[in-house]
């Protein structure tokens, strides 16, 4: 076999890759190592991220090719620099393996990302030594640019880029002679056929994320001053504000003049291109504008190329990098085990508390689409309307869902601005029932409006007589105690039975109550009369 690929590629190409290959035998199996190490990790990013067209991490997949490029465009700077191994990357390896497993267990990106970018460093350091890790370090930096933020992080910006793209459309419109109103993220205008509502797609924040990645990409590929290439990075925000206004000045401007829904509606889909297109051009505008035209060649300098290597005995420099892959090994094991070891049980709701019918009230079940069963996948839910059987037509809508994972609750503020209604107003509220026990539950009502009229909601959650008003609180208190719950089962490995029993008493009902109705106070009315009434009749209501 050796005979025939010799005959086909040629022997001096061969023996390069053979020797090549022995040379770096203990960097490719440290590789090897880490990619099966991080590869639970990665599979979660690649599925719940970068696979995400809607998301803010759909350039995820492409940022390892985008920085692998960077280094090989390094290859003469990595090829002049004499490598040497480092007992200083054993220490990061070493600092990332509990960061990696706690990050894991907690399922926090912040944490697994810190693990991640260390073993990389580590295992640079480790293998090929200091100024070799100098060389690559803002290309493993750049994978930073792949790495989730937390979800209740992400949807605090949206909502504020939600607003600023909302009132920078508004004021727009004004300049160019229209008369709107702004209310919430929807602007409103007799001059519409409808109200232009800013969703989450048009926050500007995907865009802004891209940017950043795509920027930081070219201002490292191309020859120019720092000062100006820092300049191009920062331009990034600005920018993702600037072009996502234009692309809603220009859906409403569609409107203005057609005065169609359809067009809108259609022009919308194309609208998103034609801004990537003119964002494109406005940066490699301003990179002609300073000057910078070329590639940059990246060539050693002359201390990379003067570097000596401190002396290294033979043992030592079996032993680093025999340590390596053993510290890649221990945290691939722990990575794998956290995966499975902490993996939070979807939530269960009893129906057969839930009353079906009560008082006057009938209801009837609804099906949950599959994208809201994909976005709540770890909670159990159950979506009902209750009619009246006389008197008040108008139904009331109750959506409950018991969990114990952040992915089994959505910010409803997000929820109703994605798909295109507005929150005009927001009131926490306290709520006392007397029946089937003596509870105060702290709430939060909400008047939302959109295409097809008004609606009032009123939602909290609860663990049995606690409870909050806001999903964010949540969210972090379910962070809080799976931290902790991390750190006891780091402690305690092999008494996981009383921690599935601590975590089993953890769940978290979402109590979520919506009625339509063009006159709010009949809608406040309603929910009124009928939240004590339902309540009275959930058998394990505080349990």
């Amino acid at each position: 076999m050796t005979n025939v690929l010799d005959n086909l590629i040629g022997e001096n190409s061969i023996t390069r890759l053979k020797n090549a290959l022995l040379r770096h035998k203990m960097l490719l199996l440290a590789a090897f190592t880490f990619l099966i190490g991080y590869w639970p990790l990665i599979s979660i990013w690649r599925k719940e991220y970068w696979n995400n067209i809607d998301g803010y991490y759909s350039h995820g997949a492409i940022v390892p090719i985008l920085a692998a490029l960077m280094i090989n465009e390094n290859r003469s700077r990595i090829a002049g620099v004499k490598s040497s191994r480092s007992w200083i990357g054993l220490i990061l390896l070493l600092a990332g393996v509990p960061i990696y497993i706690l990050g894991m267990l907690v399922k926090l990106q912040f944490l697994c990302g810190t693990a991640f970018l260390l073993s990389a460093f580590g295992l640079t350091i480790a293998i090929l030594g200091v100024q070799i890790a100098k060389v690559v370090a803002i290309p493993i930096l750049f994978l930073t640019t792949m790495i989730p933020f937390a979800d209740y992080v992400l949807d605090t910006l949206t909502l504020r880029f939600q607003v600023i793209s909302t009132k920078m459309a508004a004021i727009s419109f004004t300049l160019l002679g229209h008369s709107v109103q702004q209310a919430g993220n929807t602007i409103l205008s007799d001059g519409l056929p409808g109200p232009l509502q800013i969703g989450i797609a048009c926050s500007g924040l995907k865009l802004l994320v891209t940017l950043i990645m795509c920027c930081w990409f070219l201002m490292y590929m191309i020859e120019g001053p720092r000062y100006k290439k820092a300049i191009v990075l920062a331009m990034a925000l600005p920018l993702s504000i600037f072009c996502n206004t234009l692309r809603i000045v220009m859906i409403g401007l569609v409107g203005f003049h057609t005065y169609s829904s359809t067009a809108v509606e259609s022009f919308h889909d194309w609208s998103g291109y034609i801004t990537l297109v003119i964002c494109t051009v406005l940066v490699f505008g301003v990179i002609r504008l300073f000057g910078m035209k070329y590639f940059k060649t990246f060539t050693p300098s002359e201390s990379e190329q003067s570097y000596v290597p401190p002396p290294m005995s033979v043992i030592n420099y079996r032993l680093i990098g025999i340590f390596t892959v053993i510290i890649l090994a221990l945290g691939a094991a722990g990575g794998w085990r956290a995966n499975a070891l902490l993996n939070l049980p979807t939530g269960h709701l009893n129906r057969a508390n839930i009353p079906i019918a009560f008082d006057r009230w009938v209801g009837h079940d609804i099906e949950l689409d599959e994208q809201t069963k994909q976005i709540l996948a770890k909670g159990d839910h159950m979506s009902r309307s209750y009619t009246s059987s006389f008197g008040d037509t108008e139904p009331v809508y109750v959506f409950i869902t018991a969990g114990f994972d952040t992915r089994a609750f959505h910010n409803p503020l997000m929820c109703l601005s994605g798909s295109g209604n507005t929150v005009e107003h927001s009131q926490l509220v306290e709520l006392t029932f007397d029946n089937p026990k003596h509870i105060a539950v702290n709430a939060q009502k909400l008047k939302v409006t959109s295409d097809s009229g008004s609606s009032v909601m009123v939602y909290w959650y609860m663990r049995k007589q606690e409870s909050w008003p806001d999903t964010q609180t949540v969210q972090l208190l379910i962070k809080k105690e799976t931290f902790m719950d991390a750190l006891n089962a780091m402690r305690n490995p092999f008494n996981m039975q009383a921690l599935n029993t601590r975590t089993g008493s953890k769940q978290i009902r979402w109590y979520r109550f919506t009625t339509n109705g063009s006159d709010d106070a009949a809608a406040v009315k309603r929910l009124d009369e009928f939240i004590p009434a339902f309540i009275k009749n959930v058998r394990d209501f505080g349990e």
